[in-house]
């Protein structure tokens, strides 16, 4: 339906908005989709996927652990960080994370943090042999900002045969803003459990398949 216009006293209608309008929307920049049967343990890692064309990210994701597989316990989602396609092995920055959860039917919540090795945590608390189901959204804000702190809010959907119907809500920052980190990998790994203890670049981590897709926020 054509928009109507006043015109020099008369009216004609508009089909296209005028270029110098802008308008705001969502960008997609890249998706990764992995078959089951081809699952590993880092297939979602985007490299140089932020950039200073976009301040802030969306992402959406459907990551699941290769079905019937052994996994030891307190595993979760994690994204990874790095710089120029490879991710850190260290911790260069000051990482925090504050987790809350609740079940369906239940009543139940959480507050879990520490630091990280460069590691942002999405969701966790999963028991041992579980099927590790994750499905959720994310906004990741000036990443590449060193005025302002990196910082991830999420919403995941977490299911397993044993925590099941599980919806976790996480807010992770970046505390020191040495904020120019260009690659996220989406993972499924041992995190630090419900204590909050510190994470590590080197826990065990799950073969994983699915899929992720990144946008640019204009």
């Amino acid at each position: 339906m054509a928009i109507l216009r006043l015109n020099n006293n008369s009216l004609s209608s508009v089909t296209a908005l005028p270029t110098a309008i802008t308008t705001g929307g969502l960008v997609l920049l890249e998706t990764k989709t992995v078959a089951s049967g081809s699952a590993t343990t880092q297939p979602f890692h985007f490299q140089n996927i932020f950039s200073a064309t976009y301040r802030n990210y969306k992402v959406i994701y459907n990551v699941k652990e290769t079905e019937s597989s052994a996994n030891a316990g307190s595993a979760g989602l994690i994204v990874r960080l790095g710089n120029s396609g490879t991710l850190s092995t260290g911790t260069s920055s000051t990482c925090k994370h504050s987790l809350m959860y609740c079940q369906g039917d239940a009543t139940a919540d959480s507050i879990v943090y520490g630091d990280s090795d460069d590691i942002f945590v999405l969701c966790q608390n999963f028991s041992s042999n579980e099927d590790m189901t994750t499905s959720g959204e994310c906004t990741f804000m000036n990443m590449r900002d060193t005025d302002f702190q990196g910082s991830c809010i999420s919403s995941t959907m977490m299911h397993g045969d044993t925590n099941s119907y599980y919806y976790e809500h996480g807010l992770n920052m970046i505390i020191n803003k040495a904020t120019t980190f260009t690659d996220i990998s989406f993972e499924i790994k041992v995190t630090g459990g419900g204590g909050g203890g510190n994470m590590d670049h080197s826990t065990t981590g799950y073969n994983v398949f699915g899929e992720v897709k990144v946008y640019g926020i204009i």
